[in-house]
């Protein structure tokens, strides 16, 4: 906590509560009585990180500096002007609090709109051609110069698209429970932008792990579809994210539409460990898995390496289209902020010379 002193002009609202203490005093006293007009120690019951501060400085609501601050007292109506300078802090104020506080600051920033979208912009042309690069050689890899199954032939090369999006199909949908989760405690508007990018991916992702499955399973099993225990949860999956697509589309209202959406998608997330041990648990038709953690992998060097390679650019793949999604987003929501129109416009700008 850090003592703070200056002179404030605006309105301010008395809330007894928690001990924040602000040396201050009043330039002018209109209004109702219980507006302050002398100085002394504010009790408020709001309390504000530095984070906050932050914001409020980037919008020009107040000016001055602070060496530190672990919590900062906020009034009911958040000051147009205040110059603020630090006075003498309590032994040991800085604490965990205080360091927590300079940890957060810079996630705080990046999880905003304005900044999320500039950190993705920057990062996205790299993610881009590392992307294409990995897909080109596994495929390449994969189809032409690894060698032939003793067992299933040339029929088994299927698997360099069906392993790594049925991997995706569990990873887009835990990245997605994860910023739901955040999203429910925090309310980072940012990470529910996310997950909603998010759904139509890891959708696509299941389907194709299906579509594979099905057409490596005819020449193997003799059928395409069994209700075997692995693609049976893994069908589930897939009307898990058509449900989260749904129930998104069904709410109009946002607080209302992302906090229905996390609790369905918490709640699917069971299911991801379903589909990851369904061939243990079970006696099913499906192989167990040829890459374990424990122990070296079923599957010959000349076979693993290109399907690692596809395996990282479909992650790759997903944090790309996501990110753009996100984006896209991001400008649907902010398109009137000052940020997003200078930004814009310094774009069509650049083009145009």
């Amino acid at each position: 906590m850090v003592y703070l002193s200056g002179t404030y002009s605006g309105v301010t609202a008395r809330h007894p509560g928690t001990d924040s203490h602000w040396g201050y005093q009043r330039r002018t006293n209109r209004g109702p009585a219980r507006r302050w007009a002398t100085s002394g120690t504010v009790n408020s019951t709001a309390l504000y990180t530095s984070a906050y501060i932050w914001q409020w400085r980037s919008a020009g609501r107040f000016s001055g500096s602070i060496t530190s601050a672990s919590s900062l007292s906020a009034w009911g109506h958040v000051p147009r002007q205040f110059s603020i300078r630090p006075l003498a802090r309590r032994p040991g104020s800085e604490g965990i609090n205080g360091l927590t506080m300079r940890l957060w600051l810079p996630l705080q920033r990046l999880v905003s709109a304005r900044y999320f979208f500039e950190f993705s912009s920057r990062i996205l042309p790299w993610i881009g051609w590392i992307t294409l690069l990995l897909l080109t050689t596994g495929v390449v890899w994969g189809l032409v110069f690894a060698p032939v199954d003793y067992q299933q032939g040339d029929s088994y090369r299927i698997i360099f698209i069906h392993v790594p999006s049925a991997w995706m199909s569990m990873f887009a949908y835990g990245a997605m429970a994860t910023s739901c989760a955040v999203f429910l405690i925090w309310r980072i508007k940012i990470m529910d932008l996310f997950a909603a990018a998010t759904a139509p991916i890891g959708a696509s992702f299941t389907f194709i792990a299906l579509a594979t499955e099905s057409l490596w399973g005819r020449p193997m099993w003799g059928t395409y579809w069994v209700w075997d225990a692995r693609l049976t949860s893994e069908l589930i999956l897939l009307f898990l994210y058509f449900g989260v697509m749904a129930l998104r589309s069904a709410i109009d209202e946002p607080r209302r539409q992302g906090r229905a959406v996390a609790l369905l998608t918490l709640v699917g997330v069971v299911n991801i460990p379903v589909i990851h041990f369904s061939v243990e648990w079970w006696n099913t038709l499906h192989q167990p898995a040829s890459i374990s953690k424990i122990g070296a992998p079923s599957i010959h060097l000349s076979m693993l390496l290109p399907l690692l390679l596809m395996a990282v650019g479909f992650t790759l793949l997903y944090f790309y289209i996501a990110l753009q999604r996100t984006q896209g987003a991001i400008v649907e929501q902010e398109i009137d902020s000052n940020w997003l129109q200078e930004r814009l416009s310094a774009e069509t700008t650049g083009q145009q010379q």
